[in-house]
């Protein structure tokens, strides 16, 4: 009677233990798992967002849909309202300074060939699991940029075979590793280019 009293307790602390670490453990397996349903709703938003930036109708416009009747265009970040996912907000889409440069938070790098979309960073002052959005018209031949500085304006898609960059990006940090104490951030991203049809 005495040794199973013991062997019981014996189970009763290795349970208490034991069971911390595999609970932590399976919420950690929860929340990487929440971080790549993030990023595959991300890249699926900015081919969405992409699809919406070609067409003429959203050629004055980034934030609003297009006022035409018998068109059904959503526009290009509607699009993206619409498919924010569960744990984050809406994105966060601003107007840039000048047309040559991002909104205020990111830093843009053109790339070594004209054809091809820059390197774009998150800036510092970025909050921690919240997406942003950049969009912007990439000339093929000169690699130059064109952001949206007015919206809505002419001028922020000036159509002629020109490429539509959508670049999506989360600082993302893990809700279970910063309640332990450790804030590792990892950027999501995704981004498409697509051609201009008009």
């Amino acid at each position: 009677m005495v040794t199973r009293r013991r062997r019981r307790g014996q189970a009763l602390v290795e349970f208490a233990l034991v069971a911390p670490l595999v609970l932590l453990l399976l919420l950690m397996v929860l929340d990487f798992g929440r971080g790549l349903l993030y990023n595959e709703e991300m890249a699926n938003g900015a081919r969405e967002a992409a699809r919406q930036g070609v067409l003429r109708y959203n050629n004055r416009s980034n934030l609003s849909a297009p006022s035409c009747s018998p068109c059904q265009v959503p526009g290009v970040v509607p699009v993206l309202d619409s498919l924010s996912g569960i744990g984050y907000g809406p994105p966060v889409f601003a107007l840039s300074g000048s047309a040559g440069s991002p909104p205020w938070y990111g830093s843009y790098q053109a790339a070594g060939s004209p054809g091809q979309p820059g390197r774009l960073s998150l800036d510092a002052g970025a909050v921690a699991n919240r997406m942003y959005v950049f969009i912007y018209e990439l000339d093929p031949a000169t690699g130059a940029t064109n952001w949206a500085t007015c919206d809505p304006c002419s001028g922020i898609r000036n159509g002629g075979g020109g490429l539509v960059v959508v670049d999506v990006k989360m600082r993302w940090q893990p809700v279970v590793l910063s309640a332990v104490g450790m804030s590792p951030v990892m950027t999501l991203d995704a981004q498409t280019v697509a051609r201009e049809e008009w």
